[in-house]
């Protein structure tokens, strides 16, 4: 996968928007709220025939996540891996390594006290989602 940036006006005028202004332009509108907010766009291509989208944001415990974004949400209790978005906009993800053992990050107390402290340390950006 690999992520364009675009601007908060690119996502706004979007032709996804269509299916919902209302609602494509509250969602959008209530994520740029949250500090280091940054939308990016994966074009449409051979094996998906739309646009998809995703974002960046600083959660207020201090978690950096990246979410995908549209019209469909769902809540989860997934664990977290790291993400790295590198400069020409490709995706990687790593699990941790803590000592001698490596995994995801589990989303609980300790967990996301974890994901803070290295959100806010090192700007790692997670996700539960890839």
């Amino acid at each position: 996968m690999k992520l364009t940036a675009i601007t908060i006006d690119q996502i706004l005028n979007n032709e996804a928007k269509e299916y919902n202004v209302t609602e494509w332009t509250k969602k959008v509108n209530r994520l740029a709220t949250f500090p280091n907010c940054q939308f990016y766009i994966v074009p449409k291509d051979e094996v998906f025939t739309y646009d998809r989208f995703y974002v960046t944001y600083q959660i207020p415990e201090g978690i950096n996540l990246l979410a995908s974004f549209g019209y469909s949400s769902s809540l989860t209790n997934n664990s977290f891996c790291i993400v790295f978005i590198r400069e020409d906009g490709s995706v990687e993800t790593s699990e941790v390594k803590i000592g001698d053992k490596s995994g995801r990050v589990a989303n609980h107390k300790e967990g996301r006290k974890f994901m803070a402290h290295q959100s806010k340390k090192y700007n790692t950006i997670w996700t539960n989602e890839l």
